[in-house]
């Protein structure tokens, strides 16, 4: 394979198992991108990413539009549209949708968590 295409608009969201209203739309996975997994990931409005770790994986965010709240290890933070942040293996991380609208943001895993 020398690409691999795809098109968010024609991917359903999906409610993530875990997490009430976080919904995401898988994009690259281990079997299409040998070096990480990214998702399109939505977190409707007063919903959390409760507090979890990857025990090997390190998470980059972006954020695309809305603003959240991340906890993660000892410090807290407030990310807006823009902004982007890598959480580190082990790291118990959280993300608190405080406001009335959703947030949408890319996550990287890599290694891929799929």
């Amino acid at each position: 394979m020398s690409t691999h295409s795809f098109d968010t608009n024609a991917i359903e969201w999906s409610e993530h198992p875990q997490f009430p209203g976080l919904f995401i739309k898988v994009l690259e996975t281990r079997t299409t991108h040998p070096g990480a997994s990214l998702t399109l990931t939505r977190l409707s409005a007063g919903k959390v990413i409760g507090t979890h770790t990857h025990p090997i994986e390190t998470e980059t965010a972006y954020l695309l539009s809305g603003q959240a709240r991340l906890v993660a290890g000892d410090s807290e933070q407030q990310l807006v549209a823009g902004a982007g942040v890598s959480i580190f293996p082990t790291t118990p991380h959280s993300l608190h949708n405080d406001s009335d609208a959703d947030v949408i943001l890319l996550a990287m895993h890599t290694p891929p968590v799929r």
